[in-house]
This record gives structure tokens, C-alpha cells and sequence, in this order.
């Protein structure tokens, strides 16, 4: 998981984000203003947008009384498998959006003040496997991963970004994979 704070002071227009993985994005003061089908949709405090991996985003983000802040978790681990399959079947034009409750804050907020700890990397894991119990629970999760089976892009680029200023050779990269394809049959 990574997580990243955005700021800024004048209204900021950006074409053709790139969310490589899934990522959720809550912003805290202003609104974000998306271009979704063809029409302009707004996210403010309430609501997080949600948008699994590959997808290319237009948003505007803008300032209210105080600077714009949003808060972003970008999700490099995916649940279990059997999760997704009981979820219901992902619609590309339902607007990726899920309403802020207590619960979802609580988790939010916690994973995205991990990095500051020195947890264990299990200890990591079991709360992000729990905070996406609380997205299954509230029919969110399919939201983020729309199919069980995850593109070997989204994969590279999880891998990738682990360590992103390491040196990763062709070899490496590609011995990593093929050990992981073994270990899942």
C-alpha cells in the first residue's frame, strides 16, 4: 500500500491521471470535480472515489474557504480471491463512488497512518485485509477490483513500485514472476 497527500491553493485541472492500482481517494477540504461519461460529477468530504487499476482519470481539484487536501491509499495487495467472487458483477458506468461512514473513516485513517508505524509486515496485512471486509460489507469492494484475475500490467506495476529506485533488471523481474505464477498453481 502507498499513500499520498495532495494540496494546493488555486483551482488545479488535470487530464489523464493514470491510476495504476486500485486507489482510493478522499478528499478533506474543497472538492474534486471528475469527468465521468460524459458528464461532471463532485466529490467532497462524504464520498471517496474509487477507481481500480489502469484507469486514466480527468479531474478538476478545487479550493473551498481553505486550501484543497485530499488523501489518497493506493492498494498494492489484493484481497482474497474468494471475496471477489461473491461480490456483484462490476458495471463500467456505475459511478465509482462510496459514501464515508464511521467504519470506512476508522479503517481509512488507519492504514493511511501506517506508514509512520513500525508495525509488522502481518500485522500491515491483517488490516488491510480487514478494512477490506469493511468495503465487502458495505458492497464496495468490486469497486476496486472489478475481476478476480488481476493484468500482468497491474501486477508489474505493484511490483515495480515497491521499491521503485532499485535497479530492476529484465532477469529479475521476470524470475519473480514465474516463481509467483508456480506458487499460485
Amino acid at each position: 500500500m502507498q499513500t499520498s497527500e495532495f494540496r494546493g491553493v488555486t483551482k488545479q485541472p488535470l487530464r489523464n491521471v493514470l491510476l495504476y492500482a486500485p486507489t482510493i481517494i478522499w478528499v478533506n477540504h474543497g472538492q474534486k470535480q471528475l469527468w465521468w461519461h460524459d458528464s461532471t460529477r463532485e466529490y467532497a468530504s462524504d464520498d471517496w472515489l474509487v477507481i481500480p487499476a489502469s484507469h486514466s482519470l480527468t479531474f478538476v481539484n478545487e479550493p473551498a474557504q481553505t486550501a484543497f487536501h485530499s488523501r489518497m491509499l493506493t492498494l498494492l495487495a489484493p484481497p482474497p480471491a474468494e471475496w471477489l467472487e461473491s461480490q456483484p458483477s462490476h458495471d463500467v458506468s456505475v459511478e465509482p463512488r462510496v459514501a464515508v461512514t464511521p467504519e470506512l473513516a476508522f479503517c481509512f485513517n488507519t492504514l493511511f497512518s501506517m506508514p509512520r508505524q513500525s508495525m509488522s509486515t502481518d500485522a500491515q496485512h491483517h488490516l488491510l485485509m480487514a478494512f477490506y471486509a469493511e468495503l465487502k460489507k458495505h458492497n464496495a469492494l468490486h469497486l476496486l477490483f472489478p475481476g478476480a484475475e488481476t493484468s500482468v500490467r497491474e501486477r508489474l506495476a505493484s511490483y515495480l513500485s515497491v521499491n521503485p529506485g532499485d535497479p530492476h533488471h529484465i532477469e529479475t523481474v521476470a524470475n519473480h514472476f514465474s516463481m509467483s505464477r508456480h506458487s499460485q498453481a
